[in-house]
């Protein structure tokens, strides 16, 4: 990163502190927005990190509990002066709708609900996001967002050192410290991370989340393609190895083998029996917008599309990108 890189940095953080100081009523409303949108998020905050570390272009994801601080590393691309400032806002997205899962802007908020503070390293930015500092800006106590105003440098030296050292030797790019953890809600969280959960999503491969004595590793090991089945549809098979460790530090490992068809901007997947593809039960049978939504299809098959939303992902929005894809 060069010398200038570094600076616009520094300036985009003086900007966005300057914006706060100058805007006080506003940066208490979005104190009570992002409060909302950590509840609506509730236990799904793991699969809007693993989607956003997708959106980077990331092939692994590794999440572990260090004490109270929570580290969650990718090998996407490093942050730009617009990431960051993308990350700050509301609403607000640098992401297109199509080439990205996640372009709203909210879904990192979500983790103001699980942690106190969180410390960012990506490449040569090093930032920390803390109430208490940005209270200080204004020398007196006042109500204000976790995830708007960005502070120079990370909260804790020791867990900087440590965390640039696993970046250095796993090759990871991007790591955020969620400092002051809830365990009970990530120990939730983490319960929704399966493999059948990661079916559709466009990069990653490996994921690792270790958290006390509970433990999830999910790779994708193959990836057969068949080419054309027709002119417009296409299939591939891929094989899931998900090893898991209980409470009695059990290792269970366990093979799920699923086949993809894709046609335009919608794929189709179901499990494989025999390497035949075999009808899903109604509750496993859910709709995706590239993670799985609370809706179930009906069909006997997973499905994933360019489906719109409802601000916590988990419920398809009847707009025309939706009727658009549900004809596909």
């Amino acid at each position: 990163m060069s010398d200038r890189q570094v600076e616009k940095f520094a300036e985009k953080i003086f900007d966005l502190q300057k914006e706060a100081i100058e805007n006080e009523k506003i940066l208490k409303e979005l104190a009570g927005l992002e409060k909302c949108i950590s509840e609506t998020y509730i236990s799904r905050v793991f699969y809007e990190i693993i989607q956003n570390a997708d959106d980077c272009n990331a092939t692994k994801f590794k999440a572990f509990l260090l004490d109270d601080n929570l580290y969650l590393l990718n090998d996407g691309y490093e942050f730009t002066v617009d990431d960051l400032e993308s990350l700050c806002r509301s609403a607000y997205s640098n992401k297109e709708r199509g080439k990205t899962i996640g372009y709203k802007g909210i879904g990192f908020k979500s983790v103001a609900g699980i942690c106190k503070s969180v410390s960012l390293m990506s490449g040569n930015l090093e930032v920390c996001f803390s109430k208490k500092k940005t209270e200080d800006l204004f020398g007196y106590q006042i109500d204000v967002p976790l995830l708007r105003v960005p502070h120079k440098g990370v909260l804790n030296n020791e867990l900087r050192n440590k965390a640039k050292l696993l970046m250095m030797e796993e090759r990871f790019n991007t790591c955020f410290i969620l400092h002051d953890i809830n365990l009970e809600k990530i120990h939730n969280d983490m319960v929704g991370v399966k493999p059948e959960s990661l079916i559709f999503l466009r990069n990653i491969i490996n994921t690792s989340i270790h958290i006390n004595e509970k433990k999830s590793d999910i790779s994708i090991t193959n990836n057969i393609n068949y080419g054309d089945i027709s002119e417009e549809i296409y299939a591939s098979d891929q094989k899931f190895i998900f090893k898991q460790l209980t409470e009695k530090n059990v290792e269970l490992k366990s093979e799920i083998n699923v086949r993809i068809w894709s046609y335009k901007n919608i794929k189709i997947s179901t499990d494989l029996k025999n390497s035949k593809p075999i009808r899903l039960s109604k509750n496993d049978a859910y709709a995706y917008a590239f993670l799985p939504m609370r809706t179930v299809t009906g069909l006997g098959a997973r499905v994933n599309g360019n489906f719109s939303t409802d601000p916590s992902r988990t419920r398809i929005d009847p707009d025309e990108d939706t009727k658009n894809s549900l004809s596909n």
